[in-house]
This record gives C-alpha cells, structure tokens and sequence, in this order.
C-alpha cells in the first residue's frame, strides 16, 4: 500500500479577491445532442470560456502518472480527466446535493451511507472505486470496489465524501498506455475537487513536504487538479456523456471533447450549459445542464458560488 499524502496547493483568498470570470470571452455553440436520461427531450450546448493569468486547464491536466509512478501521455491525461470532469458534472453531481448533506458531522449513518450510495451509484459498476472516506474515516457503501487498489490519500480539505477513481484508458487510444489513471475526488455532491494523485521518492522537495505532514516514503504532491460545481440535476448516465463527448459530431470531425480540449488550452474557467432546457419525463421539471470547472488556484470558500458567472447558455437573461 503507498501512502500518498494530497496537500492542497490553493492560495489563500485575499480580502474583496473575487471568483467571478471578468467575463466568459469565448464560446462554442456544439452541433450534437446530449441523450438526456430521464428527459423526454434533448438539447444542444455552449461551451464557454475564460482565460486567467495563471496557469491554464490545459496545463493543469498535461501531467498523470500511473499508480506505479509512470508518466502519462499528455494526450491521455487530457482526455482522462476532462471526460471525467463533463461525466462527473452532467450525470453525478447534483447542484442542490450539498443541503442534503446538512450538518453531516452529526448527522445519522444511515442517511449519510444513503446519500453516498446516491452519488457513487450513479458512476458505472465496472468502472473501480477505492478508498470511500467520509470525513476522514472509511465508509462501507454497496458501490463493490471490484479489487480497486487502495491508496492512504491524505486530504485536508472540507468536503466530507472522498474516495478514488480509477479510470480505464482506451486501449485503442495507444498501444502503449498504461492500463488506468487513478483521480483523487473530494465532494459535498454539488462542489467538487477532482485531481490525479503521483507518488514520489524522498527528495529535497519531497522531504520538506514529509516533516510538514509527519508522512515519509510516497507523498502525493499537488501536481494539478479541478474545482468542479454543477447548478443543474444529473441530466444523463455517464456512459452516454462519455459517448456524447467523444462522437464527431462538431464542424472539420471533430467531437465535444475536442472542442472542450481547445477552450482548455487558454482558459482557466470553463463551463457548460444547455442552450434550451431539458424536462423530465416524470414530473416536467426543466434542468440546464450546467457545470463548470475551475484550474486550482484558490479554495472553495463561501462565496465561491455566488461569485460564479453563470449567465450562459439558457441563462443569458441573468448576465
């Protein structure tokens, strides 16, 4: 078993700092309709960005290594986390989630194993799950984790539900790819932090990090990650988001994922919403569809979702 340790690297927020995009500069409006679930419609969508000075998602998601330490091909690792991010956002997470987790320190086991198996349920059975945490402390869930390999990931962040990903990579992607990427998540159900997890040797750096969290041998270091938010329902299964995301449906042949991939390469906010709203073949009700994710430069913080931009897509009126 490593022990890995996750530090958070986002900087502290600075007095009247605020979150909110100056302003969401490009967008792409997708050809392709995202099979919607429970919906008795579907609908187009907009994909938005926006640049940051810092460094950008496209940057943040080049560097994975496998469980063993190997390097991951840039190219993997985009296409790992970010159709891992738009499965996570449109079909997992949902954007009133966080109320039922209501005082979830002191909340009964039985509602809080529940609402877990709500959110874990809702990633497909072949895909391995290890290491579910609630509040630090392991979790028993009917999610079978399917001989996943276990991590001792330390995270020192505050949402209460953690566990590990382990994706598959397409082996007809190349040949020579490694068989799985291993993403660390950390989620109250709505805000989300998805990031890959490497193991390093003792080295200067790594030392320093060691006598600061009392763990030696294999830590985790921040090498990027993404904040996730969703203000929309599950709208879709993830499988059919993965196929949505990877169908050429756009202009030139190109899929969803590609256009997501080119926005990525400057932005450091990117979102995604329906152009029309989807309803719900059972009770009517009308979802959007929208997520959006941020590279890790700062922490959650209260006012991380009132300060989002999210008059996009089949929202402009709000802007």
């Amino acid at each position: 078993m490593y022990n890995l340790l996750l530090l958070s690297l986002f900087a502290p927020l600075l007095l009247g700092q605020t979150f909110s995009p100056p302003g969401w500069v490009s967008s792409a409006n997708l050809n392709g309709k995202l099979y919607c679930a429970r919906a008795s419609d579907r609908a187009t969508s907009q994909i938005v960005a926006s640049p940051v000075p810092s460094n950008t998602i496209w940057q943040i998601t080049s560097l994975c290594e496998t469980t063993n330490g190997g390097l991951v091909n840039p190219d993997d690792c985009h296409f790992s986390i970010l159709n891992t991010a738009a499965a996570f956002g449109l079909s997992v997470l949902y954007w009133q989630q966080a109320s039922y987790w209501g005082g979830v320190n002191g909340a009964n086991r039985r509602s809080t194993s529940t609402s877990t198996d709500a959110i874990l349920s809702r990633i497909p059975a072949h895909i391995p799950i290890s290491n579910v945490k609630l509040n630090k402390s392991p979790m028993p869930v009917r999610r079978a984790k399917r001989n996943a390999e276990e991590f001792n990931v330390f995270y020192n962040g505050s949402l209460p539900l953690t566990f590990i990903i382990h994706h598959q990579l397409n082996s007809t992607r190349r040949s020579s790819a490694p068989k799985e990427i291993p993403l660390f998540a950390a989620t109250d159900g709505q805000n989300m932090y998805l990031t890959h997890i490497t193991p390093f040797n003792s080295t200067p750096a790594a030392s320093s990090l060691a006598k600061r969290s009392g763990f030696d041998g294999f830590n985790y270091v921040g090498t990027g990650g993404l904040k996730l938010q969703t203000m929309s329902d599950p709208v879709s299964q993830w499988t059919d988001v993965w196929n949505w995301m990877n169908t050429p449906t756009e202009a030139g042949n190109q899929t969803p994922y590609d256009v997501v991939l080119d926005q990525a390469q400057t932005a450091g906010w990117l979102g995604h919403s329906f152009l029309t709203f989807v309803h719900d073949s059972q009770t009517g009700k009308g979802d959007n569809g929208q997520w959006a994710m941020e590279g890790e430069v700062g922490s959650f913080g209260t006012d991380w979702d009132p300060n989002w931009n999210w008059c996009f897509g089949v929202y402009p009126q709000n802007c």
